[in-house]
């Protein structure tokens, strides 16, 4: 079973909790999804499925084909997006696989003027 954690650029050295979320998951494997890699934390390349071209069609239609393949037939359970914008871009995503998508927020996503965001 698995849990697909998005974050739209992944993953600053900053971001140590996501990384640290992720390998306490014991019943889950979990699947870093995003739009970016950016320089930051290393995650094992067969946890990552990148596609700056394919991201406006999987934020419009939840259709991601590139990662449906890689996937193949597990049994993804979850969508766990950090931070808010994200929640927004992977509903289509986590509707089309029928699995429930959570988003947490992690600060300044909460306290950020609408004007800052």
């Amino acid at each position: 079973m698995m849990v697909l954690i998005y974050r739209r650029n992944l993953l600053a050295y900053s971001e140590t909790f996501i990384d640290a979320q992720s390998g306490h998951l014991r019943r889950y494997c979990p699947y870093f999804i995003g739009r970016s890699r950016m320089q930051g934390i290393d995650l094992p390349e067969d946890w990552v499925a990148l596609s700056k071209k394919e991201a406006p069609l999987v934020e419009l239609t939840g259709w991601w084909p590139r990662l449906a393949e890689r996937l193949g037939g597990a049994n993804v359970r979850l969508v766990h997006v950090h931070f808010e914008g994200g929640g927004v871009a992977m509903y289509p995503l986590a509707r089309r696989l029928g699995v429930p998508l959570v988003t947490a927020c992690h600060g300044w996503d909460v306290t950020a003027e609408d004007a800052a965001r």
